[in-house]
C-alpha cells in the first residue's frame, strides 16, 4: 500500500489547511469522531469539518473532544444533508437541519443559522448525489449558495476540470477542497488552504473567496479504491440507503472486508 505523504509546507506561515468533508460512524463512517480528530492532526490539518449524512451529533463529540483535551485543532459542527434536488454541506451551523427538503429551504434554514452553504462533488451521481450545475447558477444568483466542492477525493469522476471552466460563471463563489473520508486513511487526502488559523478565519475567507482548493496525489490509489467500492458494496447488499453501517448485514460485510484489508495492506 502506498502510504500518504504529508503535504509540503506551505509557502505562508500565515495560511492553514482545512479537511471541510469527513464522515464518521455516526453516519457511514468506519472511524470514530476521536479517531478522526487524532488522524486530522497527524495530518497537519488547523480545522475540521465533521459532515455526517444528516446528522450533527458526531460533530459534536468531536468537537467536545478536541476542545476537552485542548488540542491545536478546530472542529466545525457541519451536517451533509440530502435534498430533493441533491447534497449541500452546511458549514458552522448550531443545530440539526431536517433533510430531503426543497433545496431552497435547506439553503434558507443554514442562512438563519448564520451558516455557510456548499455544494458537494457538483454533477456527481456516483461519488454522491450533487447539485446540477444549473442548480449551482440557480441558487447563486438567489444567493444561497456561498461555495463549492472543486476536489473530492471520494468522487470516481473528475469533476475538477469541468469546474474550472465552469468556475468562471460562478466568480463570487469560493472553491474548497475535502476528501469526504469515510476511514481515517483517507483525512486530508484533499484540503482546502486560506489565510490565518483558526476556523473563524475560515468563515471569513469563504465569504471572501480567499480559499484555495488542493488534492494530494497520492489518492488515487489501490487501496484507496478497494475502500470506495466496499463502502459502495455495503450499501447496496445492507439495503439501507442512509445509515447502512447499522445493520447487521453490513457488520458481516465490514468483517470480512477488514480481514481482506488486514491481510494484504497490513493496515
Amino acid at each position: 500500500m502506498k502510504k500518504y505523504s504529508r503535504p509540503k509546507k506551505l509557502k505562508s506561515e500565515t495560511h492553514s489547511r482545512a479537511d471541510l468533508h469527513l464522515h464518521t460512524t455516526f453516519s457511514d463512517g468506519e472511524a470514530d469522531p476521536q479517531e478522526m480528530v487524532n488522524e486530522a492532526l497527524k495530518k497537519g490539518l488547523s480545522v475540521i469539518a465533521i459532515a455526517d449524512h444528516n446528522r450533527i451529533r458526531g460533530a459534536k463529540i468531536a468537537r467536545k473532544y478536541a476542545l476537552d483535551h485542548g488540542l491545536p485543532i478546530e472542529v466545525i459542527i457541519a451536517e451533509e444533508i440530502y435534498t430533493k434536488q441533491g447534497e449541500v454541506i452546511a458549514l458552522f451551523i448550531k443545530k440539526w437541519i431536517k433533510p430531503h427538503q426543497n433545496i431552497e429551504k435547506t439553503c434558507q434554514e443554514i442562512k438563519k443559522q448564520g451558516g455557510l452553504v456548499v455544494a458537494v462533488h457538483p454533477a456527481s451521481i456516483i461519488g454522491g448525489v450533487g447539485l446540477s450545475y444549473r442548480e449551482i447558477r440557480h441558487l447563486t444568483k438567489k444567493n444561497l449558495l456561498d461555495a463549492f466542492e472543486h476536489h473530492n477525493a471520494g468522487d470516481l469522476v473528475r469533476f475538477d476540470r469541468h469546474l474550472t471552466k465552469y468556475k468562471v460563471k460562478l466568480p463570487d463563489l469560493a472553491r474548497l477542497a475535502g476528501s469526504d473520508a469515510h476511514q481515517k486513511e483517507d483525512v486530508g487526502l484533499c484540503y482546502t488552504t486560506f489565510p490565518g488559523k483558526s476556523a473563524n478565519d475560515l468563515k471569513k475567507a469563504i465569504e471572501k473567496n480567499l480559499t484555495r482548493p488542493h488534492q494530494e496525489k497520492t489518492y488515487l490509489t489501490l487501496f484507496h479504491w478497494f475502500n470506495y467500492f466496499s463502502r459502495s458494496l455495503i450499501r447496496i447488499l445492507s439495503k439501507k440507503k442512509h445509515y447502512p453501517h447499522q445493520t447487521s448485514k453490513s457488520f458481516k460485510i465490514r468483517s470480512m472486508i477488514n480481514q481482506i484489508k488486514q491481510k494484504y495492506w497490513q493496515v
